[in-house]
């Protein structure tokens, strides 16, 4: 590697190291934020960690990457909560790495090691992106890691070379069809607008149409058919074949979060797109550039739609450096070549303060709830009464004690709590406790996915637990209404707890 390249990879990588030991030294793994959500993910790592295949021993849409993750972490630090810690810093230097090929060879230095510094901090954010960077949450963590990935897999697409070679375009492909290939396995959403983009790409920009990105693309579709993966596309089929699924996901809460997107949000996509149509008109850039800009506006705002999040769009902030790529290479517009980067620097700038605001609490953790116990220990969640976020039914402390109200349920039981199912979103038990979980389960339960038959549900069940205060009442209810015949008939009521009643099949 050239001295001017290895530069910015050496300086972007001591910043990104500096975030990851910040987590990793925490001591503590705080969440003020949809604490069941970190569960979730724990719960599907549990599953994999005990030897059972994604999407046939368990199911959900979500892709096994996201769980892998973790339990890889598991492996390092054993099944603790801080498993998932050490996979997202995981996840965090191969997107460094990732992003150093990507932009070490298309961007000057500077701009090379903020672009180097954008992805794996969105990572380590310990916040959802859009939100306070002091509301930690490590809930839908899979929107970080799509938004990093794809990132990154748009400024090789959409930025060329500054020194094109016939090596350096397998280099990259091979490196875009890993991205792609991640995406596939995290989050069908984020797979489909890679494909989105890549189509764009091949139309419009030359580096793209050539051999290595054809042969990569093609991999990328036939690992995406392949048998191993027919398990994983019956999963998203079921979901999606649902009477009204596409309807329902857009209209509860997604379509409409596009249009109340922030200012700022809209702000920067306008701001984006003017400078690169003034660019354009101005004769100071090819059409290519207003295309590639507003092909990230969309596809951004496609992502936003079809997941989980309220606000932030963090693609378009590629545009930037595409913009900056322009000026940098145009001898009168050079000055203002450093005019777009401010705005990725922001959002390098608002991750670092969050970073150091979230090991700040970790290290003052008065005002927190600490489990010490069971395979939560080190969990640290707001203690008292505190204002409840937006959608939500309970405190994080409330959660974390009924989780512990229940553990100590399940351990009363002849076997422990083994085989135990949850009347709610997420069933973190056999985790909790380190029981080996039942074979067939379901990671999530929501009133828009499809429910299995009561004979299916209950394959291997030895105990039900239905709480009295329930993260979302209405899966609650539903489950109730589709089997509290079965449980009537094969599951007698055994025990009550303030938050919990506790069925155990009979024998």
């Amino acid at each position: 590697m050239r001295a001017t390249a290895a530069l910015p990879v050496a300086l972007a990588g001591t910043v990104v190291a500096a975030g990851a030991a910040l987590l990793a030294t925490a001591g503590l793994v705080v969440s003020r934020e949809m604490s069941w959500d970190l569960l979730f993910n724990l719960a599907g790592a549990w599953h994999l960690a005990n030897g059972q295949v994604a999407n046939v021993d368990f199911h959900d849409p979500v892709g096994q990457l996201y769980f892998r993750l973790t339990q890889l972490g598991m492996w390092i630090c054993g099944p603790t909560v801080a498993a998932f810690v050490a996979g997202n810093i995981l996840a965090a230097v191969a997107l460094f790495a990732a992003a150093a090929v990507a932009a070490a060879t298309r961007l000057p230095p500077v701009a090379a090691a903020l672009f180097m510094l954008f992805p794996p901090l969105l990572v380590l954010m310990p916040a959802n992106i859009g939100d306070d960077p002091t509301h930690f949450t490590f809930a839908m963590s899979y929107n970080d890691y799509g938004w990093a990935t794809i990132s990154i897999l748009c400024l090789l697409l959409f930025l060329p070379r500054r020194r094109p070679t016939a090596p350096g375009d397998w280099v990259d492909a091979l490196v875009g069809g890993l991205l792609m290939a991640a995406l596939y396995h995290l989050k069908i959403t984020y797979f489909a607008a890679a494909l989105g983009a890549l189509g764009v790409a091949y139309l419009v920009e030359p580096h793209v149409r050539r051999p290595a990105w054809l042969v990569a693309g093609g991999l990328v579709l036939a690992n995406a058919v392949a048998p191993w993966n027919w398990p994983y596309l019956a999963d998203l089929a079921e979901v999606a074949a649902r009477p009204g699924a596409v309807a329902d996901y857009l209209v509860v809460g997604h379509l409409e979060d596009l249009l109340r997107t922030s200012g700022r949000d809209q702000a920067l996509c306008l701001l984006l797109l003017a400078m690169a149509l003034g660019l354009f008109w101005l004769g100071r850039a090819s059409w290519r550039l207003p295309l590639a800009v507003a092909a990230l506006v969309v596809l951004a705002g496609a992502l936003l739609v079809f997941n989980t999040q309220a606000r932030g769009l963090p693609l378009v902030l590629v545009a930037a450096f595409l913009l900056h790529a322009c000026l940098r290479d145009d001898p009168v517009m050079r000055p203002l070549a450093a005019a777009p980067l401010v705005l990725p620097l922001a959002s390098v700038l608002v991750a670092a303060s969050s970073l150091l605001a979230y090991r700040e609490a970790a290290a003052r953790p008065g005002d927190l709830l600490v489990v010490d116990r069971t395979n939560l220990r080190g969990l640290a969640v707001p203690a008292g009464d505190v204002p409840i976020r937006n959608g939500e039914e309970i405190d994080q402390d409330d959660y974390v004690g009924t989780i512990l109200e229940a553990a100590s349920l399940l351990r009363r039981t002849a076997n422990g709590g083994q085989g135990v199912v949850v009347f709610d979103q997420v069933n973190p038990m056999p985790f909790v406790l380190g029981r080996a979980p039942r074979r067939g389960a379901r990671l999530w339960l929501d009133v828009n996915f499809p429910w299995p038959a009561p004979a299916t549900m209950f394959a291997g069940v030895r105990h039900v637990l239905v709480p009295r205060q329930p993260t979302y009442a209405a899966v609650t209810s539903k489950a109730l209404d589709l089997y509290g015949d079965y449980l009537a008939e094969h599951f007698p009521k055994r025990t009550e707890s303030p938050h919990w009643i506790l069925f155990s099949r009979a024998p």
